[in-house]
């Protein structure tokens, strides 16, 4: 058994792991919008697993790259760097990247599942 495990606290470490992901995904619904449009007008439909959005082939990817790297680059940076300071700090366990990842991603899952309850929550000012 190892130390980290042993802490005191350390059996509310999901709680925590999911409230760290949660607010992060929270700020990142986004960049990550962003990244997934790319991957979704560029390179996958390239490949034809997709089709691009019909407003988007006049701009090429080259301003979609510039988002991605501006970002949805840093925001992967900032999930990583927190979650691997939490578990050194809290002790999580090494089992917390699959609730952290699936965290992380359900504000960006959900907006972009349900876009009319993110327009809600979210109206533009």
């Amino acid at each position: 058994m190892s130390t980290k495990s042993a802490r005191p606290g350390s059996r509310l470490w999901p709680l925590k792991s999911a409230l760290l992901n949660l607010g992060l995904g929270g700020l990142g619904v986004l960049p990550l919008h962003f990244g997934w449009s790319f991957l979704h007008d560029h390179p996958l439909a390239a490949l034809g697993v997709t089709s691009p959005a019909p407003n988007d082939v006049d701009d090429g990817a080259m301003a979609a790259v510039v988002l991605v790297v501006v970002l949805t680059l840093p925001m992967l940076g900032a999930f990583v760097l927190a979650n691997v300071l939490a578990a050194d700090t809290a002790g999580f366990p090494q089992r917390h990247w699959g609730l952290a990842v699936l965290m992380f991603l359900l504000p960006t899952m959900a907006a972009t599942l349900w876009p009319s309850a993110a327009a809600e929550l979210f109206p533009p000012w």
